[in-house]
């Protein structure tokens, strides 16, 4: 299954799934992530405005482990640019 075959698992939202939900029920744990290569019917897939809008059920913990990611490339990127500039300048 291509990524652009995922669709939200939301009921009438067509839009494409990007973002993983998955649930733990014995430690009442819930977590989002990026969409993986390999489909696994043990997440539901959402969107990017659904995943946003997701609040855990009441007396679950929750990690939304999307930012972690997205501030490890900014890292990366800022890391980059500073050694181009060492050597560039």
């Amino acid at each position: 299954m291509s990524e652009s075959d995922r669709r939200c698992s939301r009921p009438l939202c067509s839009a494409d799934a990007e973002v993983l939900l998955a649930f733990d029920y014995e430690t009442r744990h819930v977590v989002l992530c990026w969409v993986e290569d390999a489909h696994d019917p043990n997440f539901l897939e959402l969107c990017v405005q659904h995943a946003d809008r997701f609040r855990p059920p009441h007396g679950w913990t929750f990690d939304d482990v999307r930012a972690q990611i997205v501030d490890l490339r900014s890292v990366a990127a800022s890391t980059r640019s500073v050694a181009a500039s060492m050597v560039l300048g």
